[in-house]
């Protein structure tokens, strides 16, 4: 397969696209946050909110398509990657 035809594939997948849409969500939320607190307030706060968004909520409500344990794993996934990206962003 060619670099090409890789980059192609990996664009277009769901999962792929998923994960970026929650890790920039939450990367710009950390690193954005208006009201002055730390950074590692916030980041915590939204690991809480994300883990009970993804694990909880998602799980019992979401239902078009019906939402996997691994669903809520990779998007959980994409939040933490952007609150770590969003914490260290000067």
């Amino acid at each position: 397969m060619s670099i090409q035809s890789f980059i192609a594939k990996t664009g277009e997948s769901p999962n792929f696209i998923a994960f970026m849409a929650h890790s920039g969500v939450a990367a710009y939320v950390v690193s954005r946050f208006p009201y002055g607190l730390p950074r590692v307030i916030v980041a915590s706060i939204f690991t809480i909110l994300a883990a009970t968004k993804e694990f909880w909520f998602d799980l019992h409500y979401e239902k078009t398509p019906p939402q996997t344990l691994a669903d809520s794993a990779l998007d959980f996934a994409g939040y933490v990657t952007g609150i770590v990206v969003g914490a260290l962003v000067p």
